[in-house]
């Protein structure tokens, strides 16, 4: 029996954000960061604990406010040592959604 679900339909995933709805308006660009800078086997699968875990972390460090100009640079700091890249390739990254 072969069983298909949705994107993030499953028990962890709303578990996981529960109480994180402020969290809801940055998963596109959490999305969007794993997609382009995660090269991990669970990249493509959205319903792996650790892809929700991921974006959940990319989610919260993106709830910081990116008008101030101190503030934007070091949360891509803190992205890129959670996407364990170089913070110059989020710097130069002209399609960031944020």
């Amino acid at each position: 029996m072969n069983v298909q679900l949705s994107t993030n339909d499953n028990v962890a995933a709303r578990t996981r954000y529960l109480n994180e709805a402020e969290c809801l308006p940055y998963m596109s660009a959490a999305r969007y960061l794993i997609d382009h800078y995660v090269s991990a086997y669970w990249k493509r699968n959205r319903n792996d604990p650790e892809y929700v875990s991921m974006e959940l972390t990319l989610c919260r460090y993106l709830l910081a406010d990116m008008k101030d100009p101190y503030m934007r640079k070091v949360t891509l700091k803190w992205l890129a040592r959670m996407l364990n890249i170089n913070p110059i390739v989020l710097y130069n990254d002209p399609d960031l959604p944020f």
